[in-house]
């Protein structure tokens, strides 16, 4: 008899949110799997069942695709193995992402594909041998640093274009959760670019965790009042995900999902600027002297930023002049600036001439 699974429990057991309840639905996912290969007679050894993407990092949603790999010695014939997985998938309604590959064939298509690449940055073992998973996400890595540059460019693009697309989480009535700007995709694209030799400032990886719990929460409650694969949190199913969240109501909800996108989208917008400038080379950003623009205050790269001696706590005028500075140039203010401006005095009041 075919191996069924059965989500109705955890599906109901309210309970279980966010990462807790895509770990457990991973966990469910993952056992069914090893049913299905040892019913259909699955090898220990020459062929593998390995989870990528979303199933790779144990983040299934209730209307997540299933992303796995079947992958294969040279010789080893698995057509019917498939076959005996993929099938009992679809009968369960489920989207399936499947391909049957070698590790050789599936690192060649990697090299020239970005969406290879970064499902391969998270392959993780189901069942069959360990060895062909290991080869993959070892080699995957190193693949994938390889071509750092080449990968970062292109993600540089996918995520302005994407923004263009899908909007701002933080400010739209309808948010699309995932493809939005400060979405789930965008702290997926920081941690591809961290793989790739770009590092966060302090802190910042701590502060992603915490948002990004908050915004797959609200996805994992979506998909599982609606019973389908949406991520846009549209008006009519606020208040429920509010209530299953344990918000006084959708108001409140929609603030802390606001604050959990707007603090993805910083730490993201900040780390593709310098992804950007990384690009440029050194050569280039050593023609880039910085530009004194009022006193205190530099252009440099790009970016707003405190001359060197400037000192905030002594200079309340000092935020004013990087605002002008920033809205002149139409350019950004450092990060570290806009910390260090933390530390100003209050202005006068009247202020003076």
């Amino acid at each position: 008899m075919t191996p069924q699974l059965d989500r109705q429990v955890l599906l109901q057991d309210t309970s279980r949110r966010g990462a807790a309840f895509c770990g457990l639905l991973s966990e469910k996912v993952d056992q069914w799997l090893q049913q299905l290969w040892e019913n259909a007679g699955g090898p220990g050894s020459g062929a593998a069942l390995v989870a990528v993407g979303g199933y790779g990092r144990s983040e299934l949603s209730p209307g997540s695709d299933i992303d796995v790999y079947l992958l294969y010695e040279p010789k080893t014939s698995v057509s019917a193995l498939a076959e005996s997985i993929w099938y009992p998938i679809w009968d369960e309604g489920i989207k399936l992402g499947h391909a049957v590959r070698t590790v050789k064939e599936t690192l060649a298509l990697a090299s020239d594909d970005l969406d290879t690449a970064t499902a391969i940055l998270s392959a993780r073992h189901i069942v069959g041998d360990p060895k062909l998973t290991e080869e993959l996400a070892v080699k995957g890595d190193e693949l994938w640093r390889k071509r750092s540059k080449r990968w970062l460019d292109e993600m540089d693009v996918r995520v302005r274009s994407r923004h263009e697309e899908s909007g701002e989480v933080a400010f739209l009535l309808e948010p699309d959760l995932k493809n939005g700007r400060g979405g789930l995709r965008d702290a997926h694209a920081i941690t591809w670019a961290e793989r790739a030799g770009m590092a966060l400032l302090p802190g910042d990886r701590e502060t992603i965790i915490e948002a990004y719990e908050v915004v797959l929460s609200a996805r994992v409650e979506l998909q599982r009042r609606t019973g389908r694969h949406s991520d846009v949190l549209l008006l009519e199913e606020q208040d429920a995900v509010a209530a299953a969240l344990g918000f006084d109501d959708a108001d409140v909800f929609m603030r802390a999902l606001s604050t959990a996108a707007r603090t993805i989208a910083w730490v993201s917008d900040e780390l593709w600027f310098r992804v950007r400038s990384s690009l440029d080379g050194p050569t280039r950003r050593k023609l880039r002297r910085d530009e004194e623009a009022l006193v205190g205050v530099v252009v440099r790269d790009g970016s707003v930023a405190l001359a060197a001696g400037a000192e905030p706590a002594n200079d309340p005028y000092l935020v004013l002049r990087v605002a002008v500075t920033a809205a002149r140039n139409d350019a950004r203010i450092e990060r570290t600036t806009l910390d260090r401006l933390a530390e100003s005095k209050p202005l006068s009041t009247p202020w003076s001439e």
